[in-house]
Formats: structure tokens, C-alpha cells, sequence
């Protein structure tokens, strides 16, 4: 870590006397009325990937405040230690809380904290139902449905039905429950979109003879126990333990053992639902063994399941007995990483010349079988040693004669057999605390976190993270709080990087949080012409981010936020024009060091976002954000793509035309300079108590910019040639009709609108319904433009 290292530490110093770090910080004041809300957040870049992960679990399993301890509540937002510990002791002196809105009498949460707080926390959790002490059996059951219908298409253009699928509703089924005060139970079922799929040995390719239907399944389902030291779990759960460099699926920050998982996500923009990645099988915990020096815990897991798998996570090639053609692959299909000719392709059984299908998800197409454990001895409430293990085995079951494998981009290693072990710690003296965790995988990899915290008083709270990841670091259940940058879409690193987050509070009503975080590649790999293998250079490339974030309660009744981040993906040359990139055909796919294949430097971004709220009105809350972005970046285009579009739009076959042959063009890049301007609306009313109704609009102002082809390509004389290239180029950065978003901003609607009411039918019955239209505008080659969305949904609680 080389330049900006001396500068983060100056920062640091400088900022260390005056700060009150926060625990957990997500550069916007959330509110929202439902878990749905959140996507909003995340497609207008308002949070990142790690942090509406971590809401998601929040929201769709609210932290009990009746048992979470300083550590839990680290994740809520807007909460510091120091508020963390008055909670806590409030608890302590007064008894539990017997309702939500009950935490308002801490010192330092008031209304404006409560608003924001309310959708992430709760007074009981699955295992524990209120009332259980005077009634045997209690139980609260979900159940509803979300939908969309597609308007408002371009008349010059078909509807394509490989793609654009006809998605009426989607159901859902949820229930949890307790009894005998110990017993815990639940379980979702859907009714949700899933692809059957089977491999056609007599045409070579993967095929389904339905398509993507809605089919009902039992998702998740558990039933949890609890007798003095010892708690069990058998079906669906989750499970973490340390700094989550080992192995975690929780999302929490501090996760310390497992808990029950029931939940999904509903994404009423596509008005899909999709059940979170669990595990399924058993988990046995032992808590306060106690010995002379402290305590120990325990706790062990096993899981199997099927899991489903987009379809451009998976690849699959001819099979031994289909002879592909002499001079090359079958369109479709493109030359492997090692032999063969690879295709993600899934097309009708019977008429493999329609469309094949896109975007769909194919059912129980793979299965993993995992085991691991942890052990921890505690010290005392702050202090303790723990060392976390786990092995995992996958295997692809879809369409097995054809040597099926991972696409890069999943986030399982390439090799079906992988694992990690790990030694985590933690020691706290007085108002400093010291926590970390090294873990080595069996593929070699190493990796390390680091995390200091220091509090003094009620003025000063600073937080320090250091991280380093080797190249070989390939683990899908490491979640460290310091690393959320991917590869690959891997929990795969290669990397190491500094993370500080400082407060400055000068009065209480106004909060200043600033973020910094930089870290370095420093290898990539390469095709050495001469040694005729994969070998590791260097790159050292320094990447930055820096966030600044302003909360302002101008009255109790006004809040005012400022939000300016900037990222640079490389300082030392100019993010915005530097791409690297690593060649993988000719390798070895199960070598992982061979095969980080990474794009990297994918420019600079700057953005300004402003949020106000007021409850100046009786009755009615109102909050409005306005966020503007710059960004700089450079992506790349595959010429594979590129030439099977021009094909196929000329109707030319494979031996009349190759792009790099005729045009000697290979991979070239596609430079994006684009500004853009969101704005929102929220209006909330609340009429009489039992009712409310909210209004959310959201609306894309304005994105202007341009995207330059950056290769010094002849064209050709046939202006035909040129078209089809052009219009290949187009699709493929705008997201065509066989494209893909390359710039973030198309992937958000350009303009939503929802109208939601909350209704409290009686003390037990509560029914929420939603409607709202969703646009994306423009042109999308055969996709409707715009789609009416619902959602209904019913809680009853016996």
C-alpha cells in the first residue's frame, strides 16, 4: 500500500481528536414502510451491495431488543456504541420492552431515530412469540401476492416471449410460531418462477419443455428447540461466527452462532419473489460451559440441499458423442477454457431454432453437501478466542455428460470441493477494544481482518479496519466487514485495504460522518506468450473511496441530510481510461490462480445527494431525495458477441465472415462519460391510528453522456457490415434485445410511482396492499416498457 496509505493515516490523526465514530453508518436516512422499499435504495446508489444486503436481513427478520446485546445492535442504523450500551442498560434496569415503540424512553432515540429504527427492529422473534408463558401455542401466519402486467410497448417492435415472460403473480406462504416456551417452528412456501431443464443428448444443448412456469414449493422450513445451554435447529438457518472472514451467511455484522431462516425477498419491480440462500440441515449449539477462567461455546452444522442457478452462472459443452462442426463451434457456443465448445444457452425442447431462452433461473441444477463447526472460549462479556472450520462439496447435476461448470462470475470456486478454516479473537480493556480473524483455505488461500475500536466517553468512537487477501483467497462464505469489493462476483480478493469511519458531533442535533477506505491490487494475471502459461504480474492498482455524510435535525420536527461520495478505481492512472484484463482460454478452468479473469478499473464516480424530512403536519410525514452522479468508465466487449450478431443480423454463416480476420478487431472497449439526476418522493398519512397510506414517487430527471468505441478498427466497404457491427455495439451497451446493461443506471427504472395502505384489521389481522407503475422508457427491443405492479398481503397472528 503505497501512495495514498501515509495520506489515510494523516486523515485519520487529524480526525481522531475531534470524532465519534459510528457503528454502522449507511450514508442515507432510511425510511421505508416495507422490506420492497430497500430496492429503491440500492438501485439509486444511495447504499451499496454489502449494506442492503445486511438491511435485507434486518428488515425481513427485525433484531429483538429484548436479547440483542451492544454487538447486534451495531448493525441497525443510525445506532453507536454508546447509544447501543444505554439500551442495554435501560433494559436491564427496567425489564424488557414491551413494544417497539417503547425504546423512545432511552436516552438519545427519539421520534426522528424511532421512524427510522421501527422497520428493523421488534420485541420477539421466531423462537419467542409474546404471550407464551399463558398460552401453550401461538403462531402468526403470512400470506400474499405480488404481481405485474406489461404496457406500453414500442409498436415497431414484437414482443419476444424467450424473454419477456408472462408473470401475473407470485404467491407466498409464511408462518412462525412457538409453544411450551422453548419451541420454535416455521416454514415458507412459494408459488414463484423456475425453469425445468434436462440436457438433449441428440441436438447437444440444454433444453426445457415448459419453459419458466410458476411452480409451488416448500421452500424453507424448521423447527428449533431451547433447553438451558443447549439450542438446536433442524431445517433452515442460517449461521456465523467471528469478523465473518471463515464463514458466515447471516449478514450480520457480529454474527455468533445460527438462527432460524424463513425469509425471502420480493422485488415488486419485477414482482418476483426469491427466497434468501440458506443452509438446510442441522445445527446443535452449546452455550456457558463454564471453567474457572470463563465460558466456552460450541456450536456444530450440517447442510444439503439443491440450490437453483441463474443461467449465465453455468456453462455447459457439447457432450463426447455430438461432433461439433470442422471449422468451429455450433452458433450458440463458444470455445471453452479447455476443450470443447461451451454454451449458457437453454433453448424450447423440440424447436432449437426459436429463441432460446434468457434471464431464467433453472431448477435444482446443482447440490452441495457442507459440514463445519466452531468453538469459542470467552474471557469475559468483551474478550475471547474462537476457531471456525467448514468444507464444502458441490456438484453440478444438470446436464453431467455434458462437463458442466461455473460460469466466473458465480460466486462458488470453479473446484466442487472447497473449505476454509480460521482463528478469530477479541480483547477489550477499558474503552479500547482489539477483534480479528486469519483463515486459510484448501486451495491455499489466505486472508486476514483486523478491526480497533476505541470509545471514550460519550464523544469519541473510532473505528479501524485493515484487511489483506491473497490471491488464492477463493471463499463464497466469507463476509468480512472491511472487504466489499468482489471478483468475480466471488468473495475471491487479491487485495488489501485500510477502512476508517469517523463522527463528528458538535451538538446534538447535527452529525458529521466521514468514511475513508482505500486498497490495492497488486497482481493480475496474464497469458505469457513465451512460457506458453498464465503467470502473475504486477499491477498495483490503488483504488479509493471517500464518503461524507451530513445529518442535520434542524427541529425536532425537520432533518436535513448531505451525502457527497467520490470513487476512483485507479488513483495512479486515471481510473477512468485504464482497463486490465487477463486471458483464460488456454488455461486450466480448474486452476483458480490461472483463472482470475477481472476487469478492472472501471473509473471514477463522484455523486451529491440531498435528503429532507418534515412532520410539520399533524398526522403526515413528508421526505424528499435529490441525488446528481458523474461518472468516467470504460467496459469491455466481447468480439465472440459481436460476431454472432453481425451474423446473425446478415444471415451470413460462420465460414463467410470472422470480425477478427476481416476487421481486425479483437475485444474492443466501450468508454461511458454520463451525468445523472434521481430525485424522490415519499408522503406518508396516517389518518386514525389503525390506518395508514403512503405515497412513493421516484423519478430518473435526467442521464446525459456518451459512449465512444475505443479500437482502431477498419470497418470494411460494406456499409451492411458496419450497420450490423454499430447496431451489435448499441445493444450490448444499452440492453437490447440480447444485450446487457453495461452502464448501472439503465438496470433502475426511469420512473415509479406506488400508492400503499396499511390497515389494522383488529388486534390480531393486519392487511397491506399496494399498486404502482413502473417505466423504463425509451426503446427495449422486444420488452414492454412499462408494467403495472400490485401487491397484497395478510398477517394473522393465533
Amino acid at each position: 500500500m503505497k501512495s495514498w496509505i501515509p495520506l489515510v493515516a494523516l486523515l485519520a490523526l487529524i480526525l481522531l481528536p475531534l470524532s465519534k465514530v459510528s457503528a454502522r453508518e449507511y450514508n442515507v436516512r432510511l425510511l421505508i414502510d416495507e422490506c420492497a422499499d430497500l430496492y429503491e435504495y440500492e438501485l439509486s446508489g444511495s447504499i451499496d451491495e454489502d449494506d442492503f444486503e445486511l438491511l435485507l436481513a434486518l428488515c425481513h427478520r427485525p433484531l429483538n431488543l429484548n436479547r440483542a446485546d451492544r454487538y447486534m445492535l451495531f448493525d441497525l442504523p443510525g445506532m453507536t456504541y454508546d447509544l447501543a450500551d444505554r439500551l442495554v442498560s435501560y433494559r436491564a434496569k427496567h425489564g424488557q420492552f414491551e413494544s417497539v415503540e417503547a425504546i423512545m424512553k432511552v436516552d438519545g432515540i427519539g421520534p426522528s431515530e424511532y421512524e427510522v429504527l421501527s422497520s428493523f427492529v421488534s420485541v420477539e422473534d421466531d423462537a419467542q412469540v409474546q404471550g407464551v408463558e399463558d398460552i401453550p401455542l401461538m403462531a402468526e401466519l403470512q400470506v400474499g401476492s405480488v404481481g405485474r402486467v406489461g404496457v406500453g410497448r414500442n409498436s415497431d417492435y414484437d414482443i419476444n416471449e424467450s424473454k419477456e415472460f408472462e408473470r401475473l403473480h407470485q404467491d407466498y406462504f409464511r408462518l412462525k410460531g412457538t409453544g411450551l416456551s422453548y419451541f420454535g417452528f416455521g416454514g415458507l412456501i412459494t408459488n414463484r418462477e423456475r425453469t425445468g431443464a434436462y440436457y438433449d443428448r441428440s441436438i447437444g444443448r440444454v433444453v426445457t419443455a415448459e419453459g419458466p412456469v410458476s411452480t409451488w414449493d416448500l421452500d424453507k422450513a424448521y423447527i428449533s428447540t431451547s433447553y438451558q445451554s443447549l439450542s438446536l435447529v433442524v431445517g433452515s438457518y442460517d449461521v456465523g461466527f467471528g469478523k465473518k472472514v471463515t464463514f458466515d451467511t447471516t449478514g450480520l455484522t457480529n454474527p455468533r452462532g445460527w438462527r432460524e431462516n424463513r425469509h425471502f425477498y420480493s422485488d415488486l419491480n419485477k414482482a418476483r419473489l426469491t427466497p434468501d440462500k440458506s443452509l438446510l440441515g442441522v445445527a446443535l449449539s452449546l452455550t456457558g460451559v463454564d471453567f474457572d477462567m470463563g465460558w466456552l461455546d460450541a456450536t456444530g452444522f450440517v447442510s444439503y440441499q439443491a440450490h437453483d442457478i441463474y443461467q449465465y452462472y453455468y456453462r455447459y459443452q457439447l457432450d463426447e458423442n455430438y461432433e461439433p462442426m470442422d471449422d468451429g463451434c455450433y452458433f450458440g457456443f463458444s470455445e471453452g477454457e479447455a476443450s470443447g465448445c461451451y454454451s449458457s444457452r437453454v433453448y424450447a425442447a423440440g424447436d432449437p431454432q426459436a429463441d432460446p431462452y434468457s434471464y431464467v433461473s433453472l431448477r435444482d441444477a446443482y447440490t452441495e453437501l457442507l459440514a463445519g463447526g466452531n468453538i469459542t472460549f470467552n474471557f469475559d462479556n468483551r474478550t475471547r478466542v474462537g476457531l471456525t472450520g467448514y468444507r464444502a462439496e458441490t456438484d453440478l447435476v444438470l446436464a453431467p455428460e455434458a462437463s458442466p461448470i461455473f460460469a466466473w462470475h458465480f460466486n462458488l470456486p470453479r473446484k466442487n470441493v472447497f473449505g476454509a478454516i480460521g482463528l478469530n479473537g477479541q480483547m477489550g480493556l477499558g474503552d479500547f477494544e482489539l477483534s480479528g480473524e486469519y483463515a486459510h483455505t484448501l486451495q491455499g488461500g489466505n486472508a486476514a481482518y483486523i478491526e480497533a475500536l476505541l470509545e471514550e466517553g460519550t464523544w469519541l468512537e473510532l473505528i479501524a479496519g485493515i484487511r489483506w487477501y491473497d490471491r488464492r483467497y477463493n471463499n463464497p462464505y466469507s463476509r468480512s466487514p472491511s472487504a466489499p469489493t468482489m471478483t468475480l462476483g466471488a468473495r475471491q480478493r487479491n487485495e488489501m485495504g485500510v477502512k476508517i469511519s469517523a463522527i463528528v458531533r458538535p451538538s446534538r442535533a447535527l452529525r458529521s460522518i466521514t468514511t475513508i477506505e482505500g486498497w490495492e491490487t497488486p497482481e493480475y494475471v496474464t497469458w505469457d506468450e513465451t512460457a506458453a502459461k498464465n503467470v502473475w504480474r504486477d499491477l498495483g492498482q490503488y483504488d479509493l473511496r471517500l464518503t461524507q455524510n451530513v445529518n442535520w435535525h434542524i427541529t425536532r420536527k425537520e432533518s436535513l441530510g448531505v451525502v457527497v461520495g467520490y470513487y476512483d478505481n485507479d488513483l495512479a492512472r486515471g481510473g477512468a481510461r485504464e482497463t486490465y484484463s487477463t486471458v483464460y482460454d488456454p488455461a486450466d478452468p480448474a486452476d483458480l490462480e490461472a483463472m482470475q479473469y477481472a476487469v478492472r478499473g472501471h473509473g471514477e464516480r463522484t455523486k451529491l445527494e440531498l435528503q429532507f424530512s418534515s412532520k410539520r403536519i399533524r398526522l403526515i410525514s413528508f421526505s424528499a431525495r435529490y441525488r446528481v452522479s458523474w461518472e468516467d468508465s470504460r467496459s469491455k466487449l466481447s468480439s465472440s458477441y459481436l460476431e454472432e450478431s453481425v451474423k446473425r443480423e446478415l444471415g451470413i454463416s460462420d465460414s463467410e465472415f470472422s470480425l477478427e480476420n476481416d476487421l481486425d478487431l479483437t475485444d474492443p472497449s466501450v468508454y461511458f462519460s454520463e451525468i445523472e439526476q434521481y430525485a424522490s418522493l415519499r408522503l406518508s398519512v396516517r389518518p386514525w391510528p389503525d390506518f395508514r397510506v403512503v405515497l412513493n414517487f421516484h423519478k430518473l430527471l435526467t442521464r446525459a453522456g456518451g459512449n465512444v468505441l475505443h479500437n482502431d478498427i477498419y470497418m470494411g466497404e460494406d456499409s451492411g457490415i458496419a450497420a450490423a457491427l454499430s447496431n451489435a455495439i448499441d445493444n450490448k451497451v444499452q440492453g437490447g434485445s440480447d444485450g446487457e446493461e453495461y452502464s448501472a443506471a439503465t438496470s433502475s427504472p426511469e420512473e415509479k410511482w406506488s400508492l400503499g395502505i396499511w390497515y389494522k384489521l383488529s388486534e390480531s389481522i393486519n392487511l397491506h396492499g399496494l399498486l404502482g407503475h413502473v417505466s423504463y422508457g425509451g426503446e427495449r427491443k422486444g420488452r414492454f416498457a412499462d408494467y403495472v405492479v400490485g401487491k397484497l398481503d395478510l398477517r394473522a397472528r393465533f
